[in-house]
């Protein structure tokens, strides 16, 4: 499965808290290849190479193309959200 990093070069993880234009947001979810779930699967069919959903209170969801996240300065990592345990 392809991955997609930050431009800190750290990969990107659902749960991660991040900032987006300065404002507080989190990963939603992470779409790289079709796994069969019709609504995630929806997003390839506009972006092939797949994406990340983010949310934020200032912006709501934001669908992020994997094509520009390498070289937006505007998608910053701040924490890894902790693995369940369970």
């Amino acid at each position: 499965m392809p991955i997609i990093y930050y431009l800190s070069n750290i990969e990107i993880k659902a749960g991660d808290r991040i900032k987006y234009h300065d404002d507080p947001a989190e990963i939603e979810f992470v779409v790289t290849k079709p796994i069969g779930d019709q609504a995630l699967d929806w997003f390839l069919e506009d972006h092939p190479d797949g994406g990340v959903m983010i949310t934020a209170k200032v912006w709501g969801t934001v669908f992020l193309s994997a094509q520009g996240i390498p070289d937006d300065e505007d998608l910053e990592f701040v924490s890894r959200a902790p693995e369940s345990s369970t």
